[in-house]
C-alpha cells in the first residue's frame, strides 16, 4: 500500500509538470482543468493510502509490542519453574538436617529466611550424606537425599539453560545475568556431582561428607541463596521460591 501512495505521487509530480491545473478565467470549481481534476484525484487517493498504510502498521507495531510482552513472561514463568527445583533441593536438605516443617507440614517451600539462619547452616553443615537419609519417604520418594539433590540441581541448571537460550532476545538482561551467574556458581556446581561424590567418598573409606563443607558455609551457600532468591523474584515467584505467577493470559484457559 505505501508503494501504491508513492507512485501515485509521482504520478502526481509528473503530471503538473506538464499541464495547467488551474484556469483563472473560469468560475468555481471549474477553474480546475482536466489536468487539475487528476492530480486533486490522485492526491486524494495519496492522501487515504497513506493513513490506512500508517494505521496498520501502528497496529502491527502494538500487536508485535503485546506478543513480546507475552513471550516475555512465558520465558520469566519458565526460568521461575526452573528455579523452584533448586529451592526444592535446599528445602529438603534443611528439612532433613533440622527436622522442621512448613505450617502445613510440608518438608518443601520454606521462606529463605528460614534457610538463611545460622541454626539452619549449623544443621546443614553437621548432616551426614554418607548415610544417605531418605529424601522424602512420607511422600514416597525413597530416593537417598543426595541422588534428590543432585536431581534437583540438574533438572534446575537443563531448564535454566533451555529458557535461556530459547528466550535470550526478551528475558530482561539482569534476569540473564544473575540466572547464568546462579547456574555456573560453585556450589550449585557442586550440588550437580552430589550423588556421584557421595559414592566416590564411601569407597575411598571416607568417614563423613558434611551437607555443606567448611568454605561453603562462609561463602557459597549465602550466595546461592541470594541469587535464587533474586531470580525467583524477578522471574514471579512468591516468597517461598516453589510458586511461580502465572501469566494473565493463561487465565481461564483448561489445562
Amino acid at each position: 500500500m505505501e508503494y501504491i501512495a508513492a507512485f501515485l505521487s509521482f504520478i502526481v509530480a509528473l503530471i503538473g509538470i506538464h499541464g495547467n491545473t488551474w484556469n483563472a478565467k473560469a468560475k468555481g470549481w471549474k477553474r480546475l482543468t482536466k489536468t487539475g481534476w487528476i492530480i486533486a484525484v490522485c492526491a486524494l487517493l495519496t492522501l487515504s493510502l497513506g493513513s490506512t498504510a500508517a494505521w496498520m502498521k501502528n497496529d502491527e507495531n502494538r500487536i508485535a509490542r503485546e506478543q513480546r510482552k507475552m513471550v516475555n513472561r512465558i520465558a520469566e514463568m519458565e526460568i521461575c519453574l526452573a528455579s523452584a527445583h533448586l529451592k526444592a533441593a535446599f528445602d529438603v536438605l534443611a528439612a532433613i538436617a533440622t527436622g522442621k516443617t512448613t505450617q502445613d507440614g510440608a518438608d518443601l517451600g520454606f521462606q529463605f529466611t528460614l534457610l538463611e539462619n545460622e541454626k539452619t547452616i549449623d544443621a546443614i553443615e553437621n548432616i551426614d550424606l554418607l548415610a544417605r537419609p531418605l529424601s522424602r519417604p512420607r511422600i514416597g520418594d525413597m530416593r537417598p537425599l543426595d541422588e534428590f539433590i543432585t536431581a534437583q540441581s540438574n533438572k534446575f541448571v537443563a531448564q535454566t539453560n533451555m529458557a535461556l537460550t530459547k528466550y535470550s532476545t526478551f528475558l530482561d538482561k539482569d534476569i540473564i545475568l544473575k540466572s547464568t551467574w546462579l547456574v555456573n556458581q560453585n556450589l550449585v556446581q557442586r550440588m550437580l556431582v552430589t550423588s556421584e561424590q557421595v559414592t566416590q567418598v564411601k569407597k575411598a573409606g571416607g568417614k563423613k561428607y558434611p551437607g555443606l563443607w567448611p568454605y561453603e558455609r562462609t561463602e557459597e551457600y549465602l550466595e546461592a541463596l541470594k541469587l535464587l532468591k533474586a531470580v525467583s523474584k524477578m522471574s514471579g515467584g512468591d516468597e517461598t521460591g516453589l510458586t511461580c505467577k502465572r501469566p494473565a493470559f493463561f487465565r481461564g484457559v483448561n489445562s
